[in-house]
């Protein structure tokens, strides 16, 4: 009995066993710890979900746009499971980032920019979710878009800040359009919810793809810094026409601060980055 068990433990086949049980624990793992495993497949349809935390609560909610229906945009916004509202936009999402989130009446709730498009009109309206819980501006006319016989293109919405207003408590929206083959628009906009007033950057074709904030004349509020493409879509007789790049900067009340300063090469992109040198 002793013979058999002693051949037994110095079997080959043991001794390897106790190797490796000895010498498992110092493997690095080099599998995966989690399983995914699909619980179930939901078609969502004609729909875009989005999350932001709208109620200051650290937790955000979800911004539910159900896009079925060609003729309005239904907005619901989600607190976990349940639903806190259902908002009716008319119209369609215009192109581009349509919405945007944020507090610009420092009330510590969030507001819903959200941006529609009836054919060649541009509209935006604010939903105040939680507060008020109702639309508190509807439909405001922006611009028209312009159109193109060789292209579909139609222009595209990127929001770029709310904006302390220095006249009052109130933050102003800031957002620019852009487009390619439809030209137009190709502006920076502010628009101030309390007086209701849109204020336009002057007319350009200078194709504009990127805005930054940034103080360059040190009197404590942010100007508007354009990057801009040479794409040669328009003419070259329109004003900052885009077969040239340009350098442009906006103020507080979407002017100028200079001339802007053009550069012949085609094509070209223009980006600028500020640089504060002994103060300026």
């Amino acid at each position: 009995m002793k013979t058999k068990l002693l051949n037994l433990v110095t079997h080959p086949a043991a001794i390897s066993i106790l190797v490796w049980i000895l010498v498992i624990p110092f493997i690095p793992a080099s599998f995966s710890k989690y399983k995914v495993k699909k619980i179930q497949d939901i078609y969502c349809g004609n729909s875009l979900s989005f999350f932001s935390d709208l109620d200051s609560d650290q937790e955000s909610e979800k911004i539910y746009f159900d896009l079925a229906d060609p003729k309005q945009t239904k907005t619901i916004i989600y607190k976990g499971n349940k639903i806190v509202d259902q908002f009716n936009l008319e119209f369609q999402p215009a192109p581009g980032t349509f919405y945007y989130t944020g507090d610009y009446n420092n009330d510590g709730y969030s507001e819903c920019f959200v941006f529609t498009m009836n054919e060649d009109s541009i509209f935006l309206s604010v939903i105040d979710p939680f507060k008020i819980k109702e639309i508190i501006v509807s439909n405001i006319f922006i611009d028209i878009a312009g159109r193109s016989v060789q292209s579909i293109n139609r222009p595209n919405i990127t929001p770029v800040a709310l904006l302390k207003n220095d006249q009052d408590y109130f933050s102003d929206f800031i957002f620019m359009i852009s487009a390619g083959f439809s030209l137009k628009p190709r502006r920076l906009y502010r628009y101030n919810i309390e007086s209701d007033s849109l204020i336009k950057s002057p007319e350009s074709y200078a194709c504009i793809n990127r805005c930054q904030l940034y103080d360059i004349d040190n009197d404590l509020v942010p100007d508007f810094i354009l990057n801009t493409h040479a794409t040669a879509n328009g003419g070259k007789d329109y004003p900052y026409t885009d077969w040239l790049g340009w350098l442009m900067v906006l103020d507080k009340k979407m002017e100028f601060v200079f001339p802007p300063v053009c550069f012949q090469e085609y094509p070209s992109y223009v980006k600028t980055v500020p640089l504060k040198t002994e103060g300026t």
